[in-house]
């Protein structure tokens, strides 16, 4: 393990802790801030593994994952809502 494997991996273990609260939340972000989020960040951790910094790909998986679900979250609620007004 290089370095800056160590360095980025780290950074990326406090990123997804600090996305901790908003996945606990009950609002999710717009759905503009996190597809974007979570499809650059899947490439960054795609990149990260063919680099072989295998942590650092690892750590940012989760991330991506963190942000893939806030968008899940979001969809989910907006259909819900729109089926709530639809009813009436």
């Amino acid at each position: 393990m290089i370095p800056q494997d160590i360095v980025i991996a780290i950074a990326n273990v406090v990123f997804a802790l600090s996305l901790l609260p908003m996945l606990r939340a009950p609002i999710a972000p717009p759905l503009l801030s996190s597809i974007p989020t979570a499809t650059c960040l899947w490439a960054i951790a795609i990149s990260m593994a063919t680099l072989d910094l295998r942590w650092s790909a690892f750590c940012i998986a989760v991330s991506a994952s963190g942000w893939t679900v806030l968008a899940y979250k979001r969809i989910k609620a907006t259909r819900e809502a729109r089926a709530v007004v639809a009813r009436g």
